[in-house]
């Protein structure tokens, strides 16, 4: 039944995508329209002077997908190092001894703001049109790539910050101390 569907789904988007072309094609105008044997009776107008062609404006780098995928990176981001701080603090207070020492709130967040500051760079960069790039087209189209795949891993990974347990399945200390 779904295959089926599917299957007629796809039968209908390629016959709209054919009507769709051959209403735009301008093949079959010229059998139409009979020419005209009028046109030696007027005088053959001059053309105009061209126009000053005008710069071809390059499309926009900052626009609103650029703009929601590196945000929800950075929100991303911030959740798995906001997260796995806590599980350090967390740990640090247990007296886990392979904790040495936790970073400050300023040193990390330089960090992480370096490491946002280079990935978005990146993605500008490979947004943006070069002329002198072969293959920049598939490159600007494929520039979502590197963030869509870190969104995904900065997601699962502060997943596993947040659902950290103690020692041996201990998630609370009155499981951990009970017989």
């Amino acid at each position: 039944m779904e295959a089926a569907l599917r299957r007629n789904q796809l039968i209908f988007c390629t016959v709209l995508v054919a009507a769709s072309a051959l209403a735009q094609s301008h093949v079959g105008v010229a059998e139409r329209e009979p020419a005209s044997e009028a046109v030696g009776k007027y005088p053959i107008a001059q053309s105009l002077p061209a126009a000053p062609q005008s710069k071809p404006i390059p499309p926009k780098v900052m626009d609103l997908k650029f703009i929601a995928v590196m945000s929800t990176l950075a929100a991303a981001e911030s959740l798995r190092y906001t997260s796995r701080t806590l599980v350090l603090e967390h740990e640090l207070r247990a007296g886990d001894p392979f904790i040495g020492n936790i970073p400050s709130p300023y040193q990390f967040g330089a960090k992480t703001l370096a490491i946002y500051a280079a990935e978005l760079a990146v993605g500008y960069e490979l947004k943006k049109a070069h002329g002198w790039l072969p293959g920049d087209k598939v490159i600007r189209r494929l520039w979502w790539v590197y963030p869509a795949v870190m969104i995904q891993a900065h997601f699962r990974n502060a997943s596993g910050n947040i659902n950290t347990t103690g020692p041996g399945g201990c998630t609370s200390v009155q499981t951990c101390e009970a017989p």
